[in-house]
């Protein structure tokens, strides 16, 4: 059986996958699954693009706070050819950016998942026509707008106010609003 089958089957079979509370029903799909070669020049560009203190994929684990973190799952899955970014800095794949991803970085080869895209912002309406911006007038803090995403904005706001709301009316604790990645055209989708 492939990685990719094995990781389908353990998220579809998964007790952990499913709304007990409610009715039984999985939470998520079938999971989108690409590969991407740790010596791919992309993750050391992405020291220039993200920071020097971003991680490679042959990263040793260290601690460093800061807005940005060390491993960026969107920017693996980028390099794994799954998709590519939006105004908001969501990641927009097949299925839209209202998802959850992860990565695992190993050392046995694995035959790399091909980039279908040209550049980045492919996915994204706005960066590509100049239309939609949709995602600008979701956020109630106004931390997207057209020059793209104010994330110490958008922190402040998942961390203070969000995370109380979603904490009070529902139980959870959260540290994310995600209002950006749903009501848009790209929540389910490549528009």
């Amino acid at each position: 059986m492939s990685i990719a089958k094995v990781i389908e089957q353990l998220v579809r079979d998964s007790e952990k996958n499913r709304l007990d509370m409610i009715d039984g029903t999985p939470i998520f799909g079938s999971p989108l699954v690409g590969f991407a070669d740790g010596d791919d020049s992309l993750f050391r560009d992405y020291k220039k693009i993200i920071g020097g203190f971003h991680f490679e994929p042959h990263f040793k684990t260290r601690y460093s706070p800061r807005i940005a973190s060390s491993w960026s799952e969107r920017h693996g899955l980028f390099a794994a050819g799954l998709g590519t970014f939006g105004l908001s800095d969501g990641f927009i794949t097949l299925r839209g950016m209202a998802m959850r991803c992860g990565s695992v970085v190993t050392n046995r080869e694995l035959k790399s998942t091909p980039r279908k895209y040209d550049s980045h912002l492919e996915n994204c309406p706005f960066f590509t026509t100049g239309k939609c911006g949709v995602c600008i007038d979701r956020c109630p803090v106004g931390a997207i707008d057209e020059s793209g995403h104010d994330k110490a904005r958008c922190r402040k706001f998942c961390n203070g106010a969000a995370s109380d709301f979603v904490l009070e009316n529902y139980g959870v604790k959260t540290q994310c609003c995600g209002l950006c990645q749903t009501g848009v055209p790209c929540e389910s989708r490549i528009p």
